[in-house]
């Protein structure tokens, strides 16, 4: 079922041009994503040396490196451990179907309460500073919920694309997503590609989450040889994206 196209391309904000030669619908090999999270790593390095900012340099070094665990360890990692899944897709879904539909992030609404000593900014609460142009606390905590995060993303862009290495939405990186669409960068994700090869599939929700979209799970219908994506709401068709 396909109605308006109402979601359109507007441009990912990339730190490094590592990742600017792709278009979305692209299938990549899994060889070629870890190679290209090396290349960013690289860069970044030689970049973080530019810069005057002592903080930001000690944050970069902090998670910017190929020590067990980084995202190019992951990258790695998928790309030796499985070989029957040769391909990703890379796809950079429109900034404004985030804006209208996610609502929520990892330790956000639902995380509020349960661990004590551990705060929680939910993702209605950024959206609001950002809104009032003032800044959020974390109460000295410095993870992918800070306004240091958002700072970054708005002044440099993403690194690297969202590693969706599951057949379900989302794996990981719900901060990162929120990030890039608040600083109106279109948000890009590197979907794991069914082993039958198909030219249509179906990414189920990640249950095993929160629901992060209106309280309710998405799921995205994928037409690669005609360029769109459907969205769903649990039963909804909410729109697409035409690439």
């Amino acid at each position: 079922m396909i109605q308006n196209f109402n979601y359109e391309n507007t441009s990912v904000k990339y730190w490094t041009d590592s990742w600017t030669d792709l278009e979305s619908f692209d299938l990549i090999s899994t060889e070629e994503v870890y190679e290209k999270y090396l290349d960013s790593f690289k860069k970044l390095d030689k970049l973080k040396d530019t810069y005057s900012d002592e903080v930001l340099k000690k944050r970069i070094s902090d998670w910017n490196h190929i020590k067990p665990g980084s995202p190019i360890d992951i990258a790695k990692r998928y790309y030796l451990e499985n070989p029957k899944y040769s391909q990703m897709l890379y796809l950079e879904i429109p900034y404004q179907f985030y804006f209208d539909y996610m609502s929520d992030w990892l330790n956000g609404i639902a995380f509020k309460g349960v661990k004590e000593g551990h705060p929680s900014v939910s993702l209605d609460d950024v959206k609001e500073h950002i809104k009032n142009n003032t800044k959020w606390s974390m109460e000295g905590r410095d993870d992918g919920r800070s306004y240091h995060q958002y700072e970054t993303f708005k002044k440099y862009g993403i690194l690297n694309p969202i590693f969706n290495n599951g057949l379900e939405y989302p794996k990981r990186s719900t901060h990162m997503t929120a990030c890039a669409f608040l600083t109106k960068s279109d948000v890009p994700i590197l979907f794991k590609y069914p082993t039958e090869n198909p030219t249509r599939f179906k990414v189920e929700p990640n249950k095993r989450e929160e629901p992060y979209f209106k309280n309710k799970y998405l799921s995205l219908e994928i037409d690669i040889d005609k360029k769109i994506v459907d969205f769903f709401l649990e039963d909804e068709h909410i729109g697409a994206y035409a690439g």
